[in-house]
This record gives C-alpha cells, structure tokens and sequence, in this order.
C-alpha cells in the first residue's frame, strides 16, 4: 500500500488537513495610530478586533466542512489501494473540494478586510500557503495514480 506514492501524497492531504483543522490562518492590521485592528482567522471560528467595537467571533461551518470532507477523502482514498480507478475518481473529486476550500478561505479572508482602511498594512500568516500544498500534493497523487494505471495496462498487454 505504502509502496505507490500517490498514497504519500495523500497522507500529505491528510496532515494538511490536521494542521488546518487545529492551527491559526492569522491576519493582522497595524493602523496608522500603531493601534491593533485586524482579523483572526481559523477555520473554526473567526474574531475581529476594531476600534470602538465589540469582539465578533463566528463560526466557519463552510469551511470545516469541506476541509473535513477532503482530509476524509484523501484517508478513503489511501484505503482504496487496489482499486486504482475508484481512487483516481475520489482523487478528482477532491479537487472539487479542495478548490471550494480555497474559495471559503478566500471569501473569509475578504469579509474580514472589508471593514478595515486601505492604508493599513496587512500581515498574512504563512500558513494560508497550506491549501495550495494540498492542491499541489491532490495533482500529484492524480499524476502517480495514472502512473501507475498506465503501468498495470503494460504489463497486461504483455500477457
């Protein structure tokens, strides 16, 4: 099972996920007045912080949800070993959700700007660079799957 390396790349989805489920995507604004205004964001809740105004924390019930589907696709899909075209179907699948995660993490981190001046400065956690990874890492599991599909169909031709 170990041994096909589109399962590498899955179990780096899944770490992925983990890290994301658990961590902070961190966005802070430093004001003119060197005062704190600015945004958190995880993907369980998100808390704003302004002037005048009263923390706001919400919950991103988009975002846990398709981050949790693609960690328990990317797991079904490892289990999935033997059976190289139900896993190349999930695998595609899961590009679907991961691109929607990417979306959710775009659409918050937008909602959370908005309120905020154009002349702040805006510092972005380096974590928002784990989703495009589980894209990257999504891309090269489909490639070894194929990989190796296209290995199976050789060597049956030869029989």
């Amino acid at each position: 099972m170990i041994q096909r390396i589109q399962n590498l790349w899955l179990a780096g989805i899944f770490l992925i996920t983990l890290a994301l489920l658990f961590g902070d995507m961190g966005i802070a604004f430093l004001g003119s007045s060197d005062m704190l205004v600015g945004s958190t964001i995880s993907i369980q809740k998100t808390c704003s912080i302004a002037p005048g105004q009263p923390l706001h924390i919400s919950t991103n019930y988009l975002l846990i949800s398709s981050l949790l589907i693609c960690g328990l696709i990317a797991i079904v899909s490892i289990s999935l070993f033997r059976n190289l075209s139900l896993q190349q179907r999930l695998i595609n699948l899961n590009y679907i959700f991961i691109l929607a995660l990417l979306f959710c993490i775009y659409y918050t981190l937008n909602d959370a700007v908005r309120g905020f001046d154009t002349g702040n400065k805006s510092f972005f956690s380096p974590s928002l660079i784990l989703p495009f990874l589980m894209l990257l890492f999504n891309y090269l599991a489909h490639r070894g799957n194929k990989k190796d599909r296209e290995l199976l169909a050789s060597v049956d031709r030869l029989r």
